[in-house]
């Protein structure tokens, strides 16, 4: 498991602990800013997801793996060499 989606997880709890502690206190900021970090949180819990389907893939198929990045990094050379 990648550690993003372990601290994306912890960080989506507090963000909802604190909204909840700024809907109950009556606190639209404390509200709000929670409510960002449990988005900032979901978002870091889905990158580590993703991480760690990718390294799966590419202990599965390593050969498929080393061609779609090869193909990337060409796509990427032909759109830097245009600039």
């Amino acid at each position: 498991m990648d550690e993003n989606s372990v601290k994306g997880a912890g960080r989506r709890i507090v963000g909802r602990i604190e909204s909840a502690a700024g809907t109950l206190g009556g606190s639209a900021t404390t509200e709000l800013r929670g409510r960002a970090r449990e988005a900032a949180g979901e978002v870091q819990q889905t990158y580590g997801a993703a991480v760690d389907a990718a390294r799966g893939f590419a202990a599965e198929q390593p050969i498929t793996a080393l061609l779609a990045a090869a193909g990337v990094g060409f796509l990427v050379g032909l759109f830097a060499a245009r600039r």
